[in-house]
């Protein structure tokens, strides 16, 4: 009996990826920049209708003063400046750049105004078109960058050399690291500045051992994420104090920054400690890192190791302690604990740790030291902390997806 013709079975669709393609990655960050910005500006979230709506409304769009102080206007800037950058590079037009530019920043001005436009309504905050104006410029400086961050980003990887998801996120640490250093970014060549910090580095008192501990722990970190980044080369040990020396010099030029004591001695103990290990214990390396910045850390949680007489309040609504007091002060506190909690997440990787256990072990270790600090003199205890920790874990897991891909 002849046999029927095969047929050939249709080919199946290919399983769908659980990874983020890149503009989705980056579409995802924007709305998640969009959505801080709106929480901060908005928190306590109590809203009530002004007794002359329509008088508070003529008063804002007759406000013409644009330069309030440093801080606010350095502030504002670096606000929109992430939105810029990720609204750029998520569009990545080939055509009409100069269109999408600008619409892109007439899109963050509008926001930035609808934003004043609420806060009417809010009796904490007192809307300023000043804010509008320097948002929009911040949006404007951001999608300037855009090009530069993509150029670098071309090189970073390359169809030749395809760079590993540990190895991007070293990169942009690394940069976290530089930016905390230098922060609020505001240069000055006065000659009166340059002699008011080197007086201040000559009367800086002894360096606290844990402030010196914690500094030397990140400079080991960052060691470890520049060797992750340069692959191991020759040069790094002589490229990384060279970038060492020139925040210390740059230091003295930055209107708002200052060399500490315990920068003075912990960057140049963190380096030898961190030579030591990459020319000697290298597979070791990352694991003895991870112990020596999770400990400095710890002890700088639990400084200055005195009691409080009332234990003070514990801040469980995100970002709450935050929005209190200085946010130049409190911008640069929060860079720095994404830098630190993002290190020990890299490490814990780089020892093949699982990252779902590593983000959670941290972010119960985080809560825990947050905890304490209720009972401790001249802390604030915030849960942030722990939101920081499990966001980073999140955006670590889908990036590394995002590159098994």
């Amino acid at each position: 009996m002849p046999q029927p013709p095969h047929r050939p079975r249709p080919a199946s669709r290919p399983a769908r990826s659980a990874a983020l393609t890149g503009r989705q990655l980056l579409a995802l960050l924007l709305v998640l920049c969009l959505a801080l910005l709106s929480y901060g500006s908005f928190y306590p979230f109590n809203f009530t209708v002004p007794d002359s709506l329509a008088g508070d409304v003529q008063a804002l769009l007759a406000d013409r003063t644009l330069y309030t102080s440093r801080g606010d206007v350095l502030g504002n800037i670096a606000l929109f400046l992430p939105v810029g950058v990720l609204a750029m590079a998520a569009a990545a037009p080939r055509r009409h750049r100069l269109a999408c530019a600008v619409a892109i920043v007439v899109a963050g001005t509008a926001f930035a105004f609808l934003v004043q436009l609420l806060q009417v309504f809010f009796p904490p905050r007192a809307p300023s078109m000043a804010d509008t104006v320097w948002n929009g410029a911040g949006t404007l400086l951001g999608v300037l960058a855009a090009p530069t961050f993509g150029a670098w980003a071309a090189r970073f990887h390359t169809p030749e050399a395809p760079v590993a998801p540990q190895r991007w996120a070293a990169g942009g640490l690394v940069a976290l690291w530089v930016l905390t250093q230098l922060f609020p970014l505001v240069p000055s060549l006065d000659w009166q500045l340059l002699k008011d910090h080197l007086k201040a580095v000559l009367a800086d008192p002894w360096p606290a051992p844990v402030a010196t501990l914690f500094t030397l722990a990140r400079v080991m970190a960052v060691g470890c994420l520049l060797a992750a980044v340069w692959q191991r080369a020759p040069a790094t040990p002589r490229r990384f104090a060279l970038l060492l020396a020139l925040l210390l010099a740059g230091k003295l030029f930055i209107d708002g920054q200052r060399i500490a004591s315990h920068q003075l001695l912990g960057f140049p103990l963190g380096f030898l400690l961190w030579w030591g290990l990459w020319s000697r214990r290298p597979a070791r390396m990352d694991l003895a890192v991870l112990f020596v910045l999770l400990a400095g850390y710890t002890l700088e949680a639990l400084s200055p190791f005195e009691l409080a007489p009332v234990p003070s309040e514990l801040h469980v609504l995100p970002f709450a302690a935050l929005l209190e007091g200085s946010m130049l002060v409190n911008t640069w506190s929060m860079t720095e604990s994404f830098f630190v909690y993002g290190a020990l997440l890299w490490l814990a990787q780089r020892e093949r740790m699982p990252l779902r256990a590593s983000c959670l072990t941290l972010a119960a270790w985080v809560g825990l030291l947050e905890l304490a600090q209720c009972w401790i003199a001249g802390r604030t205890a915030d849960l942030t902390s722990v939101l920081l920790v499990l966001a980073l874990g999140g955006a670590m897991h889908l990036f590394a997806a995002r590159g098994r891909r």
